[in-house]
């Protein structure tokens, strides 16, 4: 037996919510949802990115000239994973690159 619509509670649902993946089973109750502001979920990866942003620590890392200018020299390389490679040969990328993974593995864990 498959689940049942989320907004009448009644019949199978047919469809999904683009926007929240909420289940529900026809026009009328899409409207309904629709009017009790669904929101779309963020995803895994919009989280991490969301977190990583509004953290001081890697924006005022961000502020240094010459972090700045390894990420542009790592994102313009025509082998941009040997730069990589290269730049966590440094401490202070190699500081800066844990500390975005340690905000992502906080969250997801």
């Amino acid at each position: 037996m498959g689940r049942n619509c989320e907004v009448c509670k009644e019949a199978q649902f047919k469809y999904k919510c683009p926007a929240c993946l909420a289940p529900y089973c026809s026009v009328p109750c899409f409207k309904k949802h629709k009017e009790n502001l669904c929101q779309k979920s963020e995803t895994p990866v919009e989280q991490a990115t969301k977190h990583t942003a509004e953290c001081k620590e890697i924006r005022d890392a961000l502020k240094s000239k010459e972090l700045q200018k390894l990420i542009l020299r790592i994102d313009s390389s025509e082998e941009p994973e040997q730069e990589l490679d290269n730049a966590m040969g440094g401490q202070s990328f190699h500081e800066f690159t844990e500390k975005i993974l340690d905000i992502v593995n906080q969250k997801d864990g």
